[in-house]
């Protein structure tokens, strides 16, 4: 039997005792994802090579490695190991930014369901269930439910004074909407602007905007109003009157100087009448320049002679 080809699984000879300690004591530590330290045996103490492909600094008495290519950063207490900790996959954190994914970016919640999206998932988080339609809908909803909890305990615990910004327009369907905006400081003294209530209302009247206003004090339990600004409009005037009687008999101090300054005009819609007002002196122009661009437009070849006369004259 040939021998040669064996490798030998365990080599004693008492002879070289003192090259088996230096062995021993010359270990180099490796921590599992458990914390257990293994003895491995090799060259020591020593820094692995690959150490040098990273950007090594202090802080805080540890050693760190920044990797020059991904944000990727580790770091050792003596220099010459690290231990890397597992990552923790966690579904309802996942599911819970998926929806914040598609608030922020304004996103359909059918975008879900899309082929690219769920292939996207499938090789890049195969762990991860992707929802559908329907219950990222429910998703979104307890997200406002929790966020709208968070702000109510906020106005309620710091007192806070709320300025409130009001918007109303009719869409191409003849369907007329209003938006309440609340701007406030926190307690860090940061400027917080959030969208109270965007619904449907049956018409302009002061008297119907008033109460849409007072409908969301009350849902969020806001009774300490600074100022309330809207647009120019004379119906503006019945909602203001609607909503100072309102906090007069909800709150003693729910309006400063007895209301004097609870109105204000929106100064970019007054900005917006001035310049139409003045546009109007220049609208036969304005026609006139309309009617040149829509004539160069209309043909491909006409277009094409137009900007070879603005090549020759160099405008």
């Amino acid at each position: 039997m040939d021998d040669d080809n064996v490798l030998p699984t365990n080599v004693v000879d008492s002879s070289s005792s003192k090259d088996e300690e230096a062995l021993q004591s010359g270990y180099l530590e490796i921590t599992s994802l458990r914390g257990n330290v293994k003895p491995l045996g090799g060259k020591g103490r020593q820094t692995s090579d690959s150490w040098n492909h990273f950007t090594k600094y202090q802080e805080n008495g540890r050693m760190r490695a920044q990797s020059p290519i991904t944000s990727y950063t580790t770091s050792s207490k003596e220099g010459y190991g690290s231990s890397i900790g597992l990552s923790i996959f966690n579904k309802e954190d996942t599911r819970k930014v998926l929806a914040e994914m598609l608030i922020v970016n304004e996103l359909p919640f059918r975008f879900v369901e899309k082929r690219g999206f769920r292939k996207f998932c499938r090789v890049g988080m195969p762990r991860f269930d992707v929802p559908s339609k329907r219950t990222i809908v429910r998703d979104i909803l307890k997200l406002y439910i929790d966020m709208k909890t968070f702000l109510m305990k906020q106005f309620k615990e710091s007192k806070v004074r709320v300025c409130l910004t009001t918007d109303t327009w009719t869409s191409i369907q003849t369907i007329n909407y209003m938006v309440v905006t609340a701007h406030f400081i926190d307690e860090q003294w940061h400027l917080q602007k959030r969208i109270l209530s965007f619904t449907q209302i049956s018409d302009h009247k002061g008297e119907t905007i008033g109460k849409c206003i007072e409908k969301v004090l009350l849902d969020w339990g806001i009774d300490r109003v600074f100022t309330i600004t809207v647009d120019n409009a004379s119906a503006n005037s019945t909602t203001i009157l609607y909503v100072k009687r309102k906090l007069t008999s909800w709150h003693r101090d729910g309006a400063i100087l007895d209301r004097k300054y609870l109105y204000l005009r929106c100064c970019a819609h007054i900005v917006n009448l001035i310049v139409n007002d003045r546009l109007k002196e220049m609208h036969d122009s304005v026609v006139a320049i309309r009617n040149a661009v829509k004539f160069v437009k209309s043909s491909p070849n006409r277009f094409d002679r137009f900007k070879k006369c603005v090549e020759h004259e160099n405008f």
